[in-house]
């Protein structure tokens, strides 16, 4: 299952790349990130969205500013 969610906040290549690795850390597939950093557009493969906050607050604690939306399911 796909796991699709916007990142607000996200402003650099850098950061993109942390939340990245951090969630290949954390066991998630298929990490990609838009490149467009302004659309902040995410999408993982895994099985549980709990999971992934847990993952991604880790990530966001060394970025303030940063936040998750619209997080959702995608059984395609």
């Amino acid at each position: 299952m796909k796991i699709k969610f916007k990142i607000n906040g996200m402003h650099c290549k850098g950061c993109a790349n942390h939340i990245k690795l951090t969630m290949e850390e954390h066991g998630f597939t298929d990490v990609w990130i838009d490149r467009e950093l302004n659309a902040g557009v995410a999408s993982i493969a895994g099985d549980k969205i709990a999971d992934a906050e847990i993952a991604l607050d880790r990530a966001f604690a060394e970025m303030p500013g940063y936040s998750i939306s619209d997080l959702m399911e995608d059984f395609i």
